[in-house]
Order: structure tokens, then C-alpha cells, then sequence
């Protein structure tokens, strides 16, 4: 534990809410009256949207709704979060069920972990705790976006419905030219409040994804090469 609190900055005055946040749902597999994270959880993922939000905010002044929303989404992924987690240390310090299997990389049980700590943050010094561990974990928020290549239309539906009220992007084929085994499709795809872009490719899939990725792309404020 007092690794973990070194790595976060943070030196807890009640261990106990640490030790909560990395109690997963499967230790009361073999310990059925003790109390997992998911209250935690619930609490630190609004704790972590407001602070990435409020940094993104402030650290990328020309954005609008549509990029910002495109930064806080990647950032609050849980591959992120996960990938947070893996640099602290607690895939080792989950409290989980005995003969439980080894966590996968991107494993949601750690992106939980990581939002739980976080709750814990909150509940043990306020405001100004947290904002000091966040910007030691993420000190540069949102500073570069990956391409977004490995699921642009999962993505895109993700910030549509983080938007106030939720939408739906909508795909529309343009144009499909070439014969039935190879064809080359070009597909539009919209999300109202947002923008509209075109994709191509050599199916409907394919083309829908590439519309998405454009999309993206042009939310983020950067060109496709």
C-alpha cells in the first residue's frame, strides 16, 4: 500500500477506503459479507469526468464541444483507464476470489479499480487531493489522440450518446460503383450537433467505418493522412 500511495502522491489518513477500492466484486465469491468497490467505482467516474473535463477544458482552449467530447471519451476509455491501473501496480493488489484467473490487459476489473481509487481519493481529502493525483497520472490530458483506427464506429456512438440529449449517428450510402464481388461504396455518416463526413471503402462495413473515422478526425481537429 505504501508503494501505491507513493506512486499516487497521496498518503491516505484511512487506509481502509484504499483497501475498499481494490476489494473487486469476486472477493465476496469467497467472502460473501464483505464490501466490493462498485460504490467507489460509481463515485470516481464522476470524479474522474469532471477533472478531465474541467483540465481539457482549460488545456485546449480553441476546442469545441464536439473535440472536447472526442478527448474526454479517449481518455476515459477503459483501455485508459486500465492502462492507468497497470502503471500503479493493482492488477498485484486486487483483493479478488482465490483460483481466480489472471486479468486480462484491458481488463474492465482494472479500469474499475482505477475509478474506485479515485472515489477513495475524494472521500479522503477532497477536491484538492484529487486534483493533485489526477494531474501527477495524466499531466498532459488529452495532448495527442490516437487515429481511433480500432473501432471508429463504436467510438463515434460512444460520443453521441455522452452528448446532451444523446444522439445517434446516422449512415447513409452515396454512391456504389464496380461489380457485386468487389464493389467500392461511399457512405456518409451524421451525428446531429456534430458534423457530418464521408467514407470509402470496399464494402458497406468498411465504408461506414472509414465515414466515422473522418468524423473523428474532424472533431479532434486534425486531417486524415
Amino acid at each position: 500500500m505504501k508503494e501505491l500511495q507513493e506512486k499516487l502522491g497521496y498518503t491516505f489518513r484511512d487506509e481502509g477506503l484504499l483497501e475498499l477500492a481494490l476489494t473487486a466484486p469476486a472477493f465476496r465469491m469467497d467472502h460473501p459479507h464483505s464490501r466490493d468497490n462498485q460504490r467507489l467505482e460509481f463515485l470516481g467516474d464522476a470524479v474522474f469526468g469532471l477533472y478531465s473535463a474541467d483540465a481539457l477544458y482549460r488545456t485546449h482552449p480553441d476546442d469545441d464541444e464536439g473535440a472536447l467530447t472526442v478527448r474526454r471519451t479517449k481518455l476515459a476509455s477503459g483501455v485508459a483507464l486500465a492502462a492507468a491501473a497497470e502503471a500503479l501496480g493493482l492488477r498485484k493488489l486486487l483483493r479478488r476470489n482465490k483460483g481466480a484467473e489472471p486479468l486480462p490487459e484491458r481488463s474492465k476489473t482494472l479500469a474499475d479499480a482505477m475509478e474506485a481509487v479515485l472515489g477513495a481519493v475524494w472521500l479522503d481529502g477532497g477536491a484538492k487531493a484529487v486534483k493533485a493525483v489526477y494531474e501527477r497520472l495524466w499531466p498532459e490530458s488529452g495532448a495527442e489522440l490516437d487515429e481511433w483506427g480500432d473501432n471508429p464506429k463504436g467510438r463515434l456512438q460512444t460520443i453521441a450518446q455522452a452528448l446532451r440529449p444523446p444522439r445517434k449517428p446516422v449512415y447513409e450510402t452515396l454512391l456504389v460503383t464496380g461489380p457485386a464481388h468487389a464493389p467500392h461504396v461511399r457512405t456518409k455518416v451524421s451525428v446531429e450537433g456534430i458534423g457530418e463526413a464521408d467514407g470509402e471503402g470496399g464494402s458497406h462495413r468498411a465504408a461506414e467505418a472509414a465515414a466515422a473515422l473522418a468524423l473523428l478526425a474532424k472533431l479532434a481537429g486534425r486531417r486524415l493522412t
